[in-house]
């Protein structure tokens, strides 16, 4: 009986530091996000989640920064679309964003898309080359889609009314191909300006995105007129 005593006392405390190992490995590295997970960034992967490495890239970042990110491939769309409905739905999330690459950032708008269907606004969407010829929901309130001049992406249309924003930014760098455009450092840190503004930050990275929006504008003569027309 004291051996089978002993016995048990040892599996039960393997089974505990297995699962406490378990959940430790779980857990979210880096700080804890902000906001109790008010805010949810998902980011959507392109074409067999390995020529996206730069969306890999921007969601450390923000996590870094204690932000409620978390990466995906583009084929979870529909599932990621029904977490993000419950998740808004029952609270745990009031404001929630869509970043995408390739065939990622045509995914993205088509997520926000569903939410849209479901009465659930969308605070921001970033697509990096790939969602050209799409119209942008209206449950949107901010768009902004970056695409290389040599790469896969094009403008994107405001909806009839459209109340939000939308920008077009279209590179000029000739190296900034399809794969580059989302793995720029540059572009990373005008994504984290709208992130953090989409929060409700107010930061100096934030006053200077404005600023070079307006200049980025009237050097994208092809993109000019549908940022134009949507801008408020």
């Amino acid at each position: 009986m004291v051996k089978r005593s002993v016995l048990a006392v040892l599996v039960c405390a393997v089974a505990l530091t297995a699962g406490a190992a378990t959940s430790e490995a779980q857990s979210p590295q880096g700080p804890k996000p902000r906001g109790g997970g008010a805010t949810h960034v998902y980011l959507l992967r392109g074409f067999m989640d390995v020529f996206s490495y730069g969306i890999d890239e921007l969601g450390q970042k923000l996590q870094r920064r204690g932000i409620n990110a978390t990466l995906h491939s583009y084929t979870e769309e529909s599932t990621l679309a029904a977490s993000a409905i419950q998740e808004y739905k029952s609270g745990r999330a009031r404001t929630i964003m869509i970043i995408g690459h390739s065939m990622g950032a045509g995914a993205a708008v088509e997520m926000a898309e569903e939410l849209g269907q479901a009465g659930v606004p969308v605070q921001l969407v970033v697509t990096f080359d790939g969602a050209g010829g799409r119209t942008v929901p209206s449950n949107v309130k901010r768009l902004v889609n970056l695409y290389a001049a040599n790469g896969m992406g094009a403008a994107i249309n405001p909806p009839q009314k459209y109340r939000g924003t939308l920008i077009n930014w279209q590179s000029k760098d000739p190296e900034l191909g399809h794969v580059g455009v989302a793995a720029s450092p540059e572009l990373h840190q005008r994504v984290i300006g709208y992130v953090v503004s989409g929060m409700g930050g107010q930061s100096a990275l934030a006053n200077a995105q404005a600023k070079s929006d307006a200049a980025a504008a009237k050097q994208s003569p092809a993109a000019q007129p549908a940022t134009e027309s949507a801008e408020h």
